[in-house]
């Protein structure tokens, strides 16, 4: 037994081999006689009275009308020649006159390279048996060897290419096709045919495709092949209806389904051959010729069948289908020229599907594109949500021909809108004029979604110009719009927020203090020159001091401990409402009511989604830690000296720094005292005109405030710096008349006096070198001048300490100045009932006064002075 079996088995794989090889060279003869005929033309009949395949070209078919408009749009987006830039290898010849003298035959090594031998499992014909042992499922099939195209997408549609050129000839070599595969053994395989033809179909020169399946001179081949193909199907699912009512199904009553159970209709695996189709003008193309294939043929048996094959049930499917790929279209050409949409090509399964594109983006790209001032695209929303222009594409809404060319001018529109200009003009001017894409996806009207994504792109946009700190602040605009529509997206805000600090600013921090060693993500030839300018620095660390403070905003009490930590709250977030069974909307959902049930669906949002679940808690003290060295930063330029006031200062601006608990002293620690008094002393020294008010001291209360300093002390310390310095004039009445809770008033009396001092015994000296006003100093109170020395002394030895330094040029106080600053002092000491200080002022006073006084009898003097 055991001999006879390997015998049999034996002959079976020769009886197989020599079964593929007679197949090779049957189908292989009929292709070689068709491409030697000399007598064969190419699409040289006109056959308009055919009514099997010529006729019904663009001018009775709307859609071959607007697949002939995305295919002259795409190439006038695009550039000429675009469409066939990434044809594969011998495509072109499917444009070429069939024959010897266009190319030579394809040969008999190059066409076996092609094919391959399977066993497949097709349905069996009447009385077969099944000798395979298979359930009853699968008692209906039967096992046949046939010779399929190869793996190889390079070598199979080169092939595809050969094979399927008949189609491309007149009526007479219209049937080679069905030859050719009936000899492999492949014809009676419908899905397989399918993707053949339409691999083929989108391997073909743009125009030769157009001319094959629009044109109502032509036979049109393709489409008598695709008619074929439904009447077969047609039959096919007639005959299981009548056999399935004929055994008795209970199931069946005789009704014809024209769906299969999917829902799509015929020609099923074309259908999702053009859904996964990236080359989008051929894809509208292919589906338009399907559906006109479809519509013809089920129109014809409609009346045959007294109504069970229906012709609009039939072809909705395929309208469907087109829809979805003219909003792919108008979205790729919209925004081509830019960054890819995507990781994924552009098809209609990957948009369907949620996974691999966010639509939100793709609307907030094209709103950047118009402006990047966050109000004028809060009024271009508002307009949009209005405009009675607006429309659905993917509904039948889009279908007119009017509309079909409103969609084919908004690339134009797109490349004519600018930058930065009013964004209500740019489609409000006139009714001819197209509208940005939030016009025709109003379902993804959501101002807090949009505005997510347009901080993301701004805010890579800014890494890569880092120069423009203009684009930064556009960036905090769109952060701060998080905020909208009472804290409903609060998840959504504080992710999008720590995702900027951590991909754009925390970066440049690191590189800024260590340097560039462990920064890979930034360009050192890039963005070192501008580490280097103060002024650069400044307005990026004002802006980076507003991301932390809107982090901090979004941070909530979590954990037994009742420390805050920013968490992902799905009862908040972009998605989490939505996956509980309702949509989360932004405010003014009920206007979006007619754009429920849209395609693509504006439900969930797959990279915002992304960003909530990959945001982690941040530790407050770590956040605090940060503000701190940023302020800070603002404050001098020796960052050496903030290692030795931030505790693990060398951890800090790191991918985990944020997450980790920071180090904080208990109070303020003298290596900061000392930092706060210099960068005091610093901002009064840079302090410009005419006024200064509470808005210049932000950036040290902020430091004071991380770092437990009192901050009425703080700003005590910065008007006597200011007063030391003699910038007298630019302190405002709101400053000095801060109550005792945000004013250290005793500090400041205290200084005050030192200070009127020091101005007083540099009068006084003055006076003394000038030989005719040294009697002055003589009727001056001797108690009172040996007390302004001392101060004085005083006053130059902390003036040294704290880092004064002042130019050449540098200009006393005139007496009139000091003497309001000691009236000043005065009404302090009054309001606090400080006795001392108030005899102490007095006393100055007088003695002030006295010099005023004086000098006052002899300008020349005073000016000398």
């Amino acid at each position: 037994d055991r001999g006879r079996r390997i015998g049999y088995e034996a002959i079976e794989k020769v009886r197989d081999r020599i079964e593929y090889h007679e197949r090779l060279i049957a189908a292989y003869g009929v292709l070689h006689k068709f491409e030697t005929s000399s007598n064969i033309t190419s699409d040289g009949v006109n056959d308009e009275n055919d009514g099997d395949g010529g006729g019904g070209g663009s001018d009775d078919n709307p859609w071959a009308a607007e697949a002939q408009s995305w295919l002259d749009t795409h190439e006038a987006v695009a550039g000429r020649g675009s469409l066939d830039a990434d044809l594969p290898p011998g495509a072109m010849i499917a444009a070429a006159a069939s024959g010897a003298s266009a190319e030579e035959p394809m040969a008999f090594s190059r066409f076996v390279k092609c094919c391959e031998p399977k066993l497949v499992s097709i349905p069996g014909d009447d009385g077969a048996t099944n000798d395979g042992g298979e359930d009853e499922n699968n008692a209906h099939l039967r096992k046949k060897r046939a010779v399929y195209l190869c793996d190889s997408s390079r070598d199979r549609r080169s092939a595809l290419v050969r094979l399927f050129r008949p189609l491309t000839a007149d009526v007479f070599a219209f049937r080679v096709v069905g030859d050719i595969f009936g000899r492999l053994g492949v014809a009676d395989d419908r899905g397989t045919m399918q993707r053949y033809f339409g691999e083929w179909f989108t391997s073909l020169p743009a125009g030769t495709a157009s001319s094959l399946t629009i044109s109502s001179r032509s036979f049109r081949p393709p489409l008598r092949w695709l008619r074929e193909m439904v009447g077969v199907l047609i039959e096919d699912e007639l005959s299981k209806t009548e056999e399935s009512a004929e055994g008795g199904d209970a199931n069946a009553d005789g009704d014809f389904d024209p769906c299969d159970a999917e829902g799509l209709t015929y020609l099923r695996d074309l259908h999702i051959f053009v859904s996964d189709a990236s080359d989008l003008p051929r894809a509208f193309l292919l589906a338009s010729a399907c559906r006109e294939a479809v519509s013809s043929e089920t129109s014809k048996r409609e009346e045959r069948t007294y109504g069970r094959v229906s012709q609009r049930e039939a072809v909705e499917p395929w309208d469907c289908l087109l829809r979805k790929i003219r909003v792919c279209l108008l979205a790729t050409l919209r925004l081509h020229g830019g960054p890819p949409l995507g990781q994924f090509p552009v098809t209609v399964s990957h948009v369907s599907s949620g996974r691999a594109f966010s639509v939100y983006e793709w609307v907030a790209r094209d709103e950047l594109s118009i402006s990047h001032n966050h109000d004028e695209i809060v009024d271009l929303e508002d307009a949009c949500r209005m405009c009675r222009q607006a429309f659905d594409p993917s509904s039948p809404a889009g279908d007119g021909a009017e509309r079909v060319r409103t969609l084919g001018r908004v690339w134009r529109a797109a490349s004519a809108a600018g930058r930065g200009g009013r964004a209500a003009r740019f489609f409000m001017a006139d009714n001819d004029q197209p509208g940005p894409l939030l016009l025709y996806l109003g379902g993804f009207n959501r101002p807090v979604k949009l505005a997510a994504h347009r901080a993301l792109l701004l805010g890579g946009k800014w890494s890569e110009q880092p120069e423009s700190i203009h684009i930064l602040r556009d960036t905090v605009s769109a952060l701060r719009a998080l905020e909208a529509d009472g804290g409903r997206y609060r998840s959504l805000a504080a992710a999008v927020r720590l995702e900027l600090w951590q991909s754009c600013l925390r970066p440049v921090y690191r590189a800024v203090f260590f340097g560039f060693d462990d920064v890979p993500e930034l360009r050192e030839e890039l963005v070192g020159p501008l580490c280097a300018d103060p002024g650069w620095l400044h307005e990026l660390s004002r802006v980076a001091l507003e991301v932390l403070i809107l982090i901090t905003r979004t941070a909530q009490p979590s954990g037994s401990d009742g420390t805050e930590r920013l968490m992902p709250d799905s009862a908040h977030s972009v998605g989490g409402a939505e996956r509980g069974g309702v949509a989360a909307t932004d405010a003014g959902d009920d206007v979006d009511l007619p754009w429920k049930n849209v395609w693509p669906s504006a439900k969930g949002d797959m990279l915002l989604e992304n960003f909530e679940s990959r945001a982690r808690p941040v530790e407050t003290t770590a956040l605090e830690a940060h503000r701190a060295i940023v302020s800070a930063s603002q404050l001098t330029e020796d960052f050496s000296s903030l290692a030795y006031c931030v505790p693990s200062f060398e951890d800090m601006f790191q991918r985990h720094s944020l997450f980790a608990p920071a180090a904080v002293p208990s109070s303020c620690t003298e290596y900061q005292v000392e930092f706060l008094r210099r960068a005091v002393v610093r901002k009064a020294l840079l302090a410009v005109g005419p006024i200064v008010d509470r808005f210049v001291l932000e950036s040290i209360e902020n430091l004071g405030r991380s770092w437990g300093f009192d901050l009425a002390q703080l700003r005590a310390r910065f008007l006597l710096a200011m007063y030391d310095v003699g910038k007298d004039d630019m302190i405002t009445d709101d400053l000095l008349s801060m109550g005792p809770h945000q004013l250290d008033i005793p500090l400041f009396i205290d200084g005050g006096l030192e200070i009127v001092s020091a101005r007083l015994h540099d009068a006084v000296s003055t006076l003394r070198g000038i030989k005719t006003h040294r009697g002055i100093v003589a009727v001056l109170d001797a108690d009172t001048c040996k007390w302004v020395k001392e101060q004085a002394v005083i006053s130059e030895k902390r003036k040294t300490e704290e880092g004064y330094d002042f130019d050449e040029g540098f200009e006393p106080s005139p007496l009139t100045s000091t003497h309001a600053l000691t009236l000043r002092i005065l009404r302090m000491c009054s309001a606090i009932d400080d006795t001392e200080g108030s005899e102490k002022a007095h006393a100055l006073s007088i003695m002030c006064g006295s010099l005023i006084a004086a000098l006052e009898e002899n300008p020349l003097s005073a000016s000398e002075l």
